[in-house]
């Protein structure tokens, strides 16, 4: 492939220009509807600079991970697997405790923990030796089931607690998900950087100083909230698992999360070597700002009245077909040596194209992330809350561990998200049909039951 560069910074480019004329086009047909207190938004703030802040920690490490591994340290791929399946069973095994401990001892001080591990696990990194970097990741496994669980439900029942309104709910996900894009191209640009001057170990330091900052700011800025406080760590595991098996809704997000999140991080380890000599950089950055225009469409749809339950399904579809692309277009492979423009250029045709599919799929990211958040806020009871969300990252976990551990051949591999990304769509279809559409008929059922006494001034509510 000629001279990459220019054409992909050009894609790059257009994506941030369409991503900022579609934002500013809803923003002007939207900004009568959006009404926000002040006191929403001083609470939104304080959520978003912690979040973002021990976000920007998680994407300086992600890049580099491997690769001080396999450059640095010398580990071959099958020492390599076995640290990364450390990291995925640790928050398999733990993830329970975890959020048990987050709904019993608080929230708050859970975060809290969360930075003390990563910089821990961060600090494991300046040594070579294989133990103390499995000790790195078994840290690392802890701190990513706190990072996913504790900050979201302190979040959720702060925001009820104070009786803000839920559709505002879905606008700090929307908001909280853009921002995290910006994050991580900044985090992606500081920690190119800080390799090219201080080696593959500088993003690490620079992460625990993130972390610090992030703590710091917990400490001066939340209070504390819980679950349910008075029940055993083990008791609040069994409770949980009955509100989840009791009620298909739970059930159901569950299952929906954990496919598509399965699907995400198996294309986030395939995603390289399917494009193959790219330049990862801008790619990476075309793919968050893929991301942002995901959440962008997601506000517009909620501020226009859609149902969450309803658009996430046609997401998964479009997301499963664009996960089909690079398993029917394939380059063709040239023997060492052997030149053809011809296949060269077809090879570049088929490039791009999987680069394009692979953009819709990030778009479908971002429209997920903040309706799976949603969701969880709307169905997932408070006391039980991170919890269930941590139940929900064990599937998750073990899917993961089996697809990578197999080394399966990269077809196989992308057929394997599509089952996923279907499986998504056929529960989404029906946790709609018993949400959305079982409330519809209710309300179209009491319409007919209870018809309006002529004589009272008085019309009864539908609905």
């Amino acid at each position: 492939m000629e001279s990459p560069n220019p054409l992909f910074i050009a894609c790059f480019l257009c994506l941030l220009i369409f991503l900022y004329i579609l934002r500013s086009s809803l923003a002007e047909k939207d900004r009568s509807k959006i009404i926000v207190s002040t006191e929403f938004k001083t609470f939104q703030r304080s959520y978003l600079l912690v979040f973002l802040i021990m976000m920007g920690a998680d994407w300086l490490q992600g890049p580099y991970v491997y690769e001080l591994y396999r450059t640095q340290y010398a580990y071959s791929e099958t020492e390599i697997g076995q640290l990364f399946v450390v990291g995925f069973g640790t928050s398999m095994l733990f993830g329970g405790f975890v959020g048990s401990a987050a709904d019993k001892y608080g929230r708050k001080k859970l975060c809290i923990v969360y930075a003390l591990l990563y910089s821990g696990c961060c600090w494991t990194k300046h040594s070579p030796d294989f133990h103390v970097l499995m000790f790195g990741r078994f840290l690392g496994g802890i701190s990513t089931s706190i990072l996913f669980s504790a900050f979201e439900s302190w979040m959720i029942h702060e925001h009820h607690s104070k009786s803000f309104p839920n559709e505002w709910l879905s606008e700090t996900f929307a908001t909280a998900t853009t921002l995290n894009g910006f994050v991580a191209i900044f985090a992606g640009v500081l920690g190119g950087l800080l390799v090219d001057n201080f080696g593959l170990v500088a993003p690490f330091d620079a992460s625990w100083m993130f972390l610090f900052m992030g703590g710091g700011a917990i400490l001066m800025l939340w209070g504390e909230n819980y679950g349910d406080q008075q029940a055993p760590i083990l008791a609040t595991l069994k409770e949980a698992g009955n509100r989840m098996f009791h009620d298909p809704r739970i059930l159901l997000i569950g299952c929906i999360q954990s496919l598509f999140e399965s699907a995400m991080y198996i294309f986030v380890f395939k995603w390289t070597p399917a494009l193959g000599d790219v330049p990862h950089g801008w790619v990476f950055a075309s793919f968050m700002t893929a991301v942002m225009l995901g959440s962008t469409i997601f506000s517009y749809l909620v501020r226009t009245g859609h149902k969450i339950e309803r658009f996430l399904i046609g997401v998964f579809v479009m997301a499963s077909v664009s996960l089909l692309v690079p398993v029917f277009v394939s380059p063709t492979k040239l023997e060492p040596g052997v030149e053809d423009d011809a296949i060269t250029s077809l090879n570049t045709k088929v490039t791009w194209l999987r680069f394009a599919s692979f953009l819709v799929f990030e778009a479908c990211v971002g429209v997920f992330w903040p309706s799976i958040c949603t969701m969880r806020g709307s169905y997932v009871p408070e006391e039980v809350r991170a919890t269930l969300m941590n139940f929900f990252r064990i599937p998750l976990n073990i899917i993961v561990v089996f697809v990578l551990y197999q080394k399966r051949a990269e077809q196989e591999t992308f057929w394997i998200c599509t089952g996923l990304l279907c499986l998504a769509a056929c529960f989404q279809f029906w946790l709609k049909n018993i949400t959305v559409d079982s409330a519809g008929k209710l309300g179209e059922e009491g319409s007919k039951e209870a018809p309006v006494d002529e004589e009272s001034e008085e019309t009864p509510l539908v609905n």
